[in-house]
């Protein structure tokens, strides 16, 4: 049976994850001291080594002669796990298994003892699929397993993995693999097996697998299956994953910058004919117009991408072309290149986005255009001075009648409401009665509800026959945020005193008005403050 190159060259032990170093020693570490956690999440890139170092380091505590942290490979332990004839060691992909059901079992089975391994050991891979039911299902076993239970999570999307689980494991993070390291791995695997990859095709691969070994594997896999000379060379990888040649990135470079608008999308024509991805040659040609950058600024073709023969075509663009126009073109190009990821119409994205490139710049914006832009952020700024001072004379114009309650406006449909978005009512310097039997109230709200009561307990009742309303004090929070917050309280305390006066009345909030007052509007603003009460007009 064969097996695919990225399933044969898997990594068997700590030193084979390549671009990994900082995790590697650690994990190393960690088991040749025996200070192994009982947790672990790794996450990071797709085919960085997450799930092929968690089944090293199942077999590396599991190990019967360990070899300075890592797995000898030999034993009987490591060769049944790499078998898959020990099975304390489970694998579970949580893509297809993410139900609370599955993880009830998994917690219940990991009380039993291990039937041959010193650890029984749960690798959840995509455990970023799991279910909230399922993640809390998992709380409690992963906080407090048993002594001879170990989990090892791995996934690419550590933000949908909850802050409970997060805090209960030791996290790794597996970042991309530098191309360098790539490309070594890739030129020895094919040594290995007896390939010939030249250097600029592995340099393709490696360019095009964006950091993850298991693409770069893969990509090599289908060039030699494409090959019938066990040859892997540009041409190949070109035609295996539809890439465009370096002449027609050049050729539709030179009439981006000469604006030929017609040659351009006629190439892109020729080439998706050709079966060329669209998604491949945008990718190809945000690389080149950030080449020319890189060479813009610094004059170096050291951090250049592209081969001897496009470096000598990019310095011919470098006087045609400026800074900002790049900065344009790859935006837009990065702005498709996200939208062809969701539709089928790569090609018209692709179109649409040259000609973008090449109308927006023949039609720049005007002087005049960001002068208007300007007036009009003026006018709004201008607009909404001339509504505050508004507000404001209209707070001037609130005056004091000695002589009766004075209501400020209200465009609230809650009229007795505590808290409204304006002081909505307020007491002047008039003395308003007390309730008589004010007592024989609370009495009663003693039965209707205790706690509105206890909130009462040392309030007083003030009551305006003319206006039907009565004024409640009350220096409780308790009893203004039970009224604010429950209509039901509020109806009570208004049954209560119906019961009590025989008659049905508003309520309201009552303070006493202060000896030696400052101006009207101090005092509005220093009692809405008191009450938590908004007293801007609106």
């Amino acid at each position: 049976m064969y097996y695919a190159l990225y399933r044969k060259w898997r990594p068997k032990v700590f030193e084979n994850i390549v671009g990994q170093e900082h995790i590697v020693k650690t994990l190393k570490n960690q088991v040749r001291d025996n200070k192994v956690a009982h947790a672990y999440l790794f996450t990071g890139f797709k085919g960085t080594g997450k799930t092929s170092c968690a089944r090293i380091l199942a077999k590396a505590v599991n190990c019967l002669n360990l070899q300075n942290g890592d797995p000898c490979n030999e034993c009987s332990n490591c060769k049944g796990i790499d078998n898959g004839s020990i099975l304390d060691i489970l694998e579970i992909d949580a893509a297809s298994n993410n139900g609370v059901e599955n993880i009830r079992g998994l917690r219940e089975e990991a009380f039993f003892t291990p039937s041959v391994a010193k650890y029984r050991i749960y690798i959840i891979d995509e455990a970023h699929m799991l279910s909230i039911g399922a993640f809390n299902a998992l709380l409690k076993i992963i906080e407090e397993p048993p002594k001879y239970v170990m989990f090892i999570l791995a996934t690419t999307d550590i933000h949908k993995i909850p802050a409970t689980i997060l805090s209960r494991c030791q996290q790794f993070r597996f970042n991309k693999i530098n191309d360098q390291d790539i490309q070594n791995r890739i030129m020895f695997i094919s040594q290995e097996e007896k390939i010939i990859l030249q250097e600029d095709a592995a340099k393709m691969i490696t360019k095009l697998s964006d950091g993850g070994m298991r693409d770069a594997l893969s990509i090599l896999d289908s060039c030699i299956s494409y090959s019938s000379d066990n040859l892997v060379d540009m041409d190949i990888v070109s035609q295996v994953v539809s890439m465009p040649e370096n002449e027609d990135i050049l050729s539709i470079t030179k009439n981006i910058i000469d604006k030929d608008i017609a040659k351009v999308i006629d190439l892109i024509n020729k080439l998706v004919r050709k079966t060329i991805d669209p998604y491949r040659l945008s990718q190809c040609l945000i690389t080149y117009f950030r080449d020319i950058m890189m060479f813009k600024i610094s004059g170096s073709t050291s951090n250049l991408e592209a081969d001897a023969k496009s470096i000598q075509e990019l310095k011919n663009h470098i006087d045609k072309i400026t800074l900002s126009r790049i900065f344009n073109i790859i935006n837009i190009l990065s702005d498709y290149l996200n939208r062809m990821t969701k539709t089928t119409f790569t090609q018209i994205e692709l179109e649409v986005a040259m000609i973008k490139i090449i109308v927006d710049e023949d039609n720049p914006i005007k002087e005049s255009s960001i002068t208007n832009g300007i007036n009009s952020v003026l006018n709004s700024i201008l607009d909404k001075l001339q509504k505050l001072e508004n507000k404001v004379n209209e707070l001037e114009k609130i005056h004091i009648n000695k002589n009766k309650i004075v209501k400020l406006p209200d465009e609230t449909k809650d009229k007795d409401s505590f808290y409204a978005n304006e002081l909505q009512v307020y007491s002047a310097n008039k003395d308003i009665p007390e309730v008589e039997n004010w007592s024989n109230i609370l009495e009663v709200l003693t039965k209707l509800n205790p706690a509105l009561n206890a909130a009462l307990k040392d309030s007083k009742g003030y009551i305006d026959e003319s206006l039907g309303i009565i004024f409640i004090h009350s220096d409780s929070e308790f009893f203004l945020e039970l009224i604010r917050s429950s209509v039901q309280a509020k109806q009570t305390l208004k049954d209560a005193i119906s019961q009590v006066l025989g008659k049905k009345y508003k309520i309201g909030p009552y303070k006493k008005p202060k000896k030696n007052t400052n101006s009207l509007i101090d005092n509005i603003e220093k009692l809405a403050k008191e009450n938590g009460i908004d007293t801007q007009v609106y």
